[in-house]
């Protein structure tokens, strides 16, 4: 989410030289103007600046990627979500290149997961003992709507909704 003018400065305390690394199927830098000039310059990522990606364009037929520089990497391994929850994305990611997102596991990891359901179970939730990270609620008939900014969409009702459910399993 970094804006080109961002990176520069950061840039110019570099002694010898910089790495700059990150996502571009990511969220872009965020740009509250409507002036053109301002969305050119602060909404322009690195990604797009440097032609990379245009040169690694996804074939929509094919799903293949272009033709990445010698130092691009995929990563394909996460720490940050529970395995049914990395399902969710391995569902569209594994359509652009036939990867799977590997969730790592390790007995710290499963420790305080069996730690956070156990405390679930004391407070006698209902769903907390079937060990699952993922419950869907289906709010299509509140006709929440999304509302977005930029490239961004938020569902506020939703939001709200999750604030409510999150006090509600505290108490």
């Amino acid at each position: 989410m970094a804006t080109l003018p961002a990176l520069w400065c950061a840039t110019c305390v570099a002694e010898n030289s910089i790495v700059l690394i990150g996502d571009f199927m990511q969220l872009p830098p965020v740009v509250i103007s409507n002036d053109e000039t301002a969305k050119k310059w602060l909404g322009t990522d690195i990604f797009e600046a440097s032609g990379i990606v245009e040169q690694i364009k996804v074939d929509p037929k094919t799903h293949e990627c272009g033709n990445p520089p010698d130092n691009f990497v995929t990563l394909d391994e996460q720490y940050r979500m529970e395995e049914e929850i990395a399902e969710i994305p391995n569902l569209y990611y594994r359509e652009y290149n036939n990867t799977i997102l590997k969730t790592r596991s390790d007995e710290e990891r499963d420790k305080k997961k069996a730690e956070l359901y156990r405390w679930l179970l004391d407070l006698d939730i209902p769903f907390a003992n079937d060990n699952h990270p993922i419950h869907l609620i289906n709010t299509e008939s509140l006709k929440a709507c999304a509302t977005g900014v930029n490239r961004s969409r938020c569902n506020y009702f939703n939001a709200s909704l999750d604030v409510e459910l999150a006090f509600a399993l505290l108490q």
